[in-house]
């Protein structure tokens, strides 16, 4: 009868399906977010999946700067590490070389294109747990 009980109790409960969806990720040490100057630390996530627009496109890669939060935004036809690694470099030849980003945990982001990419120049990439997207702020 208590199994039952549960069951249910864990299907109505609105807190328990909020959290249900949410991976459970090993806790990190807080990290602050610094913004002491404009295009220094981006905010980087994908919206998506769109219904599929001309040219293919079903995703979109947004930017948004924490500090002006100007926003930069690129429709993608596919959810590879290449595409970001592109964005990116739009983004530096507009406004120069990024302190930092801020992502989530997405595949296009933790890619060894992606890795290689920042760690040439030196950027810090800090990412969020998928289980609090709200921290990644205007982006989401």
């Amino acid at each position: 009868m208590a199994k039952k009980d549960a069951a249910e109790l864990l299907q109505h409960c609105e807190a328990c399906q909020f959290l249900a969806k949410q991976h459970h990720l090993p806790a990190q040490q807080l990290q602050n977010i610094p913004v002491s100057w404009p295009f220094a630390c981006w905010g980087l996530d994908m919206i998506g999946p769109l219904k599929k627009a001309q040219g293919g496109y079903t995703h979109v890669l947004v930017a948004i700067d924490k500090f002006t939060k100007w926003i930069e935004f690129k429709p993608i036809a596919s959810l590879t590490s290449a595409k970001a690694v592109e964005f990116i470099q739009d983004i530096i030849f507009r406004f120069g070389v990024m302190n930092s980003i801020i992502t989530d945990l997405g595949s296009n982001f933790t890619g060894s294109e992606f890795f290689d990419f920042y760690e040439q120049r030196s950027i810090h990439v800090k990412y969020l747990s998928v289980a609090h997207p709200r921290a990644n702020g205007q982006v989401e």
